[in-house]
C-alpha cells in the first residue's frame, strides 16, 4: 500500500501538467466559442435596453387632476370599473422585431397621485398624452361629475435632484412600499368595509385624508401609485394555491380518512382564490415628504412617510392574508453598524435614487444590462420593486372620497355639476329653433 501511495505522489506533477496542458489546448481551439456564448445575452441586453429607452424617451406625459364634486355616492367600485377599463389598454408583443428592434414595452404606464401642499390635498392622474382621451372617457363613464384638467406637473415646482433641493434649502425623505407576503395574498379591501345586511358603509380613504391634512404650511407629501396592466400574473403563484390546498393538519385529526382544514385556513384560501381571479398591475408605491431642512425635519420625515402613511396603508393589513412594509434598501437612511463606509454618500445616492424615481414615475428596470447601466458602485439599481396588485386592491388604495368622507378643508369641491341637454332637443333645425332653450 505504501508503494502503491509513494507511486501515485510521484506521478502526479506529470499528470496535472497533461491535464492543464489539454485544458490550454482546449481554450485556445474554443475560445471564439465561448466568448461568443458570455458575450451574446450582454449584447442582447443592451441592444434591447437602448432600444427600451429610446421608446420611452419618445413618449409625453401629461398630468391630470381630479376635481372633486361636493358629492359622490358611488363607492370605489367605480374606480375598480375605471381600472379595470384602463386594464383592457394593456399593449404588450411577443414578436423579437418589436422586443429588439421598435423597444416596444408595455403600455399604459399610469402613476395615480395624492399630494398635499400645506393641507391642501390634490388628486393627479400622469398618463401618456395619447390615452388622455381614453382615461377621461373611463372616469367619465363611471364618475360623470368629476372634471379632469390638464395641469403643469407639480413635480417641477421643485430643482429636479436632491442636490439641487438640499442647496435650496430644503430636504427630502421618502421611501418605497412593498408587499409582506406574495402578491397572491390579497390585502383588505373595501369590500371589507361594507356591511349591506346592516347598510353600513366606511370610506377607508378617509384615514388618508387626516394625515395628509396635517401637513403644515412649506412641505409638501405625497403618495404615488405607478401602475402598469400584467398579463398572466397568475400562474406564478400556482404553487402557492396548491400548498394551500393541501391538508397539513395532522392524521390524528383525520375524520373518516378525510383531514378536516380550519376555518381560518378555508378564508385564506378562498381569498388568495378570489384574488387571483382579478386583472392586476404590476405596481410600485413611493412617498415623499419635502420641506425646509431644519433641526426637526428628520423627525418629521420618519413621522409621516413611515408613521403616518404606513399606518394608513396598514389598515389594509390582515394577519392570515397580507400587508404592507417599506423597503429599508430604498429609504436613505443608513444606521452606522450597517454603513461603516461612505455612509453619507450612499445616503445621499438613495435619496437621488428616489427622487429621480419619483419625479419620472420609473418602474424597475427590466433587464439586467439596463439595471448594471443605471447603477452606481455605491448604490446599485436592483433594490426598487414591483409587484401584482389586482384592480380591487388598488381601487381601495386610490379613488376619489365619497360623500361620507369629511373633505373640508382639505379638498376644494366643485361646486356645480355637470348636465345634460334638455330633453326634447332637436338635432336638426334653423337657429330660431334653439331660442326658445335660451
Amino acid at each position: 500500500m505504501v508503494l502503491t501511495l509513494n507511486a501515485l505522489f510521484t506521478q502526479t506533477p506529470e499528470y496535472l501538467r497533461a491535464v492543464a496542458h489539454g485544458f490550454v489546448f482546449l481554450l485556445s481551439e474554443t475560445w471564439p466559442l465561448l466568448a461568443f456564448l458570455a458575450l451574446t445575452p450582454i449584447a442582447t441586453g443592451l441592444f434591447r435596453y437602448l432600444h427600451q429607452l429610446r421608446y420611452r424617451q419618445s413618449k409625453n406625459y401629461v398630468v391630470l387632476e381630479l376635481l372633486i364634486p361636493r358629492e359622490i355616492l358611488k363607492s370605489p367600485r367605480g374606480m375598480e370599473q375605471v381600472l379595470r377599463a384602463l386594464h383592457s389598454l394593456r399593449v404588450s408583443s411577443s414578436e423579437l422585431y418589436d422586443k429588439y428592434i421598435t423597444g416596444l414595452t408595455t403600455d399604459p404606464k399610469i402613476s395615480l397621485e395624492v399630494v398635499s401642499f400645506g393641507g391642501e390635498i390634490h388628486f393627479f392622474v400622469r398618463v401618456s398624452d395619447r390615452q388622455v382621451g381614453l382615461v377621461e372617457s373611463a372616469f367619465f363613464s363611471y364618475y360623470p361629475d368629476v372634471e379632469l384638467i390638464q395641469v403643469e406637473d407639480y413635480t417641477k415646482r421643485f430643482p429636479q435632484n436632491y442636490a439641487g433641493i438640499r442647496e435650496a434649502g430644503l430636504e427630502m425623505f421618502g421611501t418605497e412600499y412593498l408587499l409582506s407576503k406574495e402578491a397572491a395574498y390579497p390585502i383588505k379591501t373595501y369590500l371589507d368595509f361594507e356591511a349591506p345586511e346592516e347598510g353600513l358603509q366606511f370610506d377607508p380613504i378617509s384615514s388618508l385624508l387626516e394625515v395628509f391634512g396635517k401637513i403644515a404650511k412649506g412641505y409638501t407629501l405625497a403618495l404615488q401609485f405607478v401602475i402598469v396592466p400584467a398579463g398572466k400574473w397568475t400562474e406564478e403563484f400556482a404553487d402557492v394555491v396548491k400548498e394551500l390546498r393541501e391538508d397539513k393538519t395532522k392524521k390524528e385529526g383525520a375524520l373518516g380518512g378525510i383531514l378536516l382544514k380550519s376555518p381560518g385556513q378555508l378564508n385564506t384560501l378562498k381569498a388568495v382564490e378570489e384574488n387571483l381571479t382579478r386583472p392586476a398591475f404590476d405596481t410600485v408605491i413611493r412617498s415623499f415628504l419635502i420641506g425646509p431642512n431644519t433641526d426637526s425635519f428628520r423627525g418629521l420625515g420618519f413621522t409621516f412617510v413611515f408613521g403616518g402613511i404606513l399606518g394608513v396603508l396598514n389598515q389594509y393589513a390582515m394577519l392570515n392574508l397580507n400587508s404592507f412594509k417599506p423597503s429599508g434598501k430604498v429609504t436613505p437612511n443608513l444606521r452606522p453598524h450597517k454603513a461603516p463606509f461612505f455612509r453619507k454618500s450612499r445616503v445621499n445616492l438613495r435619496a437621488e435614487r428616489l427622487i429621480h424615481s419619483y419625479f419620472v414615475r420609473e418602474i424597475p428596470e427590466p433587464t439586467v444590462t439596463g439595471k448594471i447601466l443605471t447603477s452606481h458602485p455605491l448604490q446599485w439599481n436592483i433594490y426598487s420593486e414591483s409587484f401584482p396588485l389586482t384592480s380591487t386592491s388598488l381601487a381601495t388604495l386610490f379613488h376619489p372620497p365619497m360623500n361620507l368622507v369629511l373633505t373640508a378643508p382639505y379638498i376644494k369641491r366643485v361646486e356645480s355639476r355637470r348636465a345634460g341637454p334638455p330633453a326634447g332637443l332637436p338635432i336638426f333645425g334653423e337657429e330660431n329653433v334653439l331660442d326658445k332653450f335660451r
